[in-house]
């Protein structure tokens, strides 16, 4: 695991459990935040007690990438392998 150059609450270094494969890229900007912010958000742990809105932002992030990858699995995600 790589470190993320992002710090939690106690000022533990965040290390990066969880990285955004290629395919999901392309959907940067439109349906996902920028690919450095969903890497943040999906390698943060925290509390709602300690940081409600912040646990918000990571349960519904962690939910759109789930989704993703399922549709991906299933077959049901169409993605563009070429840059446009």
């Amino acid at each position: 695991m790589k470190p993320t150059g992002y710090k939690d609450i106690n000022g533990q270094e965040i290390l990066m459990k969880w990285a955004m494969p290629e395919w999901m890229e392309q959907f940067c900007g439109t349906y996902l935040y920028e690919k450095n912010e969903v890497e943040r958000l999906m390698n943060t742990k925290t509390n709602v007690l300690v940081n409600a809105p912040l646990s918000l932002e990571c349960v519904s992030m962690e939910s759109k990438v789930r989704l993703l990858e399922k549709l991906y699995k299933d077959g049901l995600l169409t993605v563009n392998h070429f840059d446009c």
